[in-house]
């Protein structure tokens, strides 16, 4: 079983709440409403000690859950890369795009050049333009 953000959180929230100073498995068990032996488990990452002794202090755990909650909370921001008009105004055609972005001095085709999502998005525009001047011949 996985330990996810919710229960982790939950788990920190109620070992962070207590005024005891020896907070058990069984009586995280009562303030979460998780069952001894899944808290058991999901402790046990933490210290795996947690199987031969119940009565463990779990506040002794809380730095390492806190680490783990810190880690999952960190989210990845995607870019999105747009293709704006003044990106594609540089170019007066496909082919001019080709010449300017994929090739070495001489006109020769560079082999090694690879292609950006943003160059996969410009090439599209730049098709679809022309696409659009032979469509209306």
């Amino acid at each position: 079983m996985s330990l996810n953000k919710t229960k982790l959180q939950k788990i920190i929230k109620a070992i962070e709440k207590t005024k005891r100073k020896v907070y058990t498995v069984s009586d995280l068990s009562r303030d979460t409403g998780i069952k001894d032996d899944i808290l058991i488990e999901y402790l046990s990452k933490f210290n795996a000690l947690i199987y031969f002794d119940n009565q463990a202090n779990v506040k002794d755990y809380l730095d390492g859950i806190k680490t783990d909650y810190d880690d999952q909370n960190k989210e990845v921001v995607k870019r999105t890369e747009y293709v704006r008009s003044k990106d594609i105004e540089q170019y007066e055609s496909f082919v001019d795009y080709i010449y300017q972005t994929m090739t070495v001095q001489g006109g020769i085709l560079d082999t090694g050049y690879s292609l950006t999502k943003k160059d996969i998005k410009i090439i599209k525009k730049l098709l679809k333009e022309e696409s659009d001047k032979l469509s209306s011949k």
